[in-house]
């Protein structure tokens, strides 16, 4: 632990949790966003899809080029569209203007969290940058807990345009530290010229790829989660918006208490055992949580399932960030690019696909458990050829 950066550790966990802080800082409102611009839920539920989806395309962008020119340039240029896109939120008449700007934030957005990872492996490598996910997704997992309650308290105060005003002074705030302690991580030796070259070798990785695969669906899961709760726990429960914010709250400490549990764990078993343990229990988890749905269970044995279903993912996407950007030394803001991209375009997937028959418990159980199986055949294939035990 001493040889990790704490300054570092706090920076990047920090710009790694503008995923969470686009997508559930504003939650609570969602109700609120789709009375007051007159559309439908489905609608409402778009402009978390099209963040999620800039999130992963702007991945794309930002990674590679960061692989070309540096870090540190295009990370302030991102945090700068952050909070312009950030303002514009502020000032839509429509929901389809909301839309086209949630886009352009996630797409900003994207940039912190791809560049904070490639900085990372910058800096660490092997077991180090393990822990160093570890410990940084204890930081970035916080959002979650923080965000939806500070947005619901929020909610008292000001209408929904509020909370992106405060996106927007929180980019402010962010970019100020980034330009003033953040040093350029990437060497003048390790700049690639060929992106073409850098994507064909990352994708040509069979491994990277299965733990792509993995992190996707376990990602899409929790994104499944995040695009259906606020109108299962709200709208059919009747939970109120502080409520749902603490209920949001709990689980998102689930997931820091999941990453400080992971970073012990590393230092006892190998990563792609830990990993199959995390996958069984995420399965098994919200198998029951199907069950307990379809049963109308009483809601202190849904929301410990729940609990339980959703703290998994940390240590599912730990070790397989952690072994994807390991098979690419040379590359890493591009392979970084390429997680946040399928990962968070596959979330953009999964969350209105739990409204195609109508919003329940039940329709969001059967994503999350069809994510997590899914994610759990990629590590079947993976055990297969690299002749590594499952359990």
């Amino acid at each position: 632990m001493s040889s990790i950066s704490i300054k570092y550790l706090i920076i990047l966990g920090i710009l790694t949790a503008f995923g969470p802080i686009c997508t559930d800082f504003y939650l609570p409102a969602l109700p609120e966003i789709t009375h007051n611009l007159n559309t439908s839920v489905t609608m409402s539920q778009l402009t978390l899809t099209a963040s999620l989806i800039g999130l992963g395309i702007g991945q794309l962008f930002f990674g590679p080029w960061s692989d070309r020119i540096g870090r540190k340039t295009p990370l302030l240029i991102a945090l700068s569209l952050f909070i312009l896109s950030s303002v514009i939120c502020m000032l839509v008449n429509n929901i389809e203007q909301l839309i086209a700007a949630r886009f352009v934030q996630g797409f900003a957005g994207a940039g912190g969290a791809v560049l904070a990872l490639a900085m990372a492996k910058d800096l660490y490598s092997g077991l180090e940058l393990a822990r160093f996910f570890a410990l940084m997704f204890v930081i970035t997992e916080t959002a979650p807990i923080i965000a939806p309650i500070l947005g619901g308290i929020q909610l008292n105060w000001t209408h929904w345009q509020g909370l992106f005003a405060s996106l927007a002074i929180l980019g402010m705030i962010i970019l100020i530290i980034c330009a003033i302690f953040l040093k350029e991580s990437h060497s003048d030796n390790a700049k690639t010229e060929s992106l073409f070259l850098a994507f064909k070798t990352i994708i040509k990785n069979k491994f990277f790829i299965l733990f792509c695969l993995i992190q996707s669906f376990a990602m899409g899961g929790l994104f499944a989660y995040i695009g259906a709760s606020s109108y299962v726990f709200q709208n059919i429960y009747d939970f109120s918006p502080q409520q749902y914010s603490l209920l949001f709250a709990c689980n998102g400490l689930g997931l820091v208490i999941s990453a400080l549990i992971t970073s012990k764990l590393l230092k006892f078993y190998q990563t792609p055992r830990l990993l199959g343990w995390g996958l069984y229990l995420a399965v098994i988890a919200s198998l029951i949580l199907v069950i307990l749905s379809l049963i109308h269970a009483p809601m202190y044995m849904i929301l410990i399932s729940l609990f339980i279903t959703l703290a998994v993912v940390t240590l599912i996407c730990t070790i397989t960030m952690t072994l994807a950007m390991e098979s690419q030394v040379n590359f890493s803001g591009t392979a970084s690019a390429l997680l946040g991209f399928c990962m968070f375009s596959f979330g953009g997937f999964t969350a209105p696909l739990t409204t195609l028959l109508e919003t329940s418990l039940f329709s969001m159980s059967v994503v999350i458990f069809g994510c997590y199986l899914l994610g759990l055949i990629c590590y079947w294939l993976f055990s297969k050829k690299s002749k590594i035990e499952i359990l």
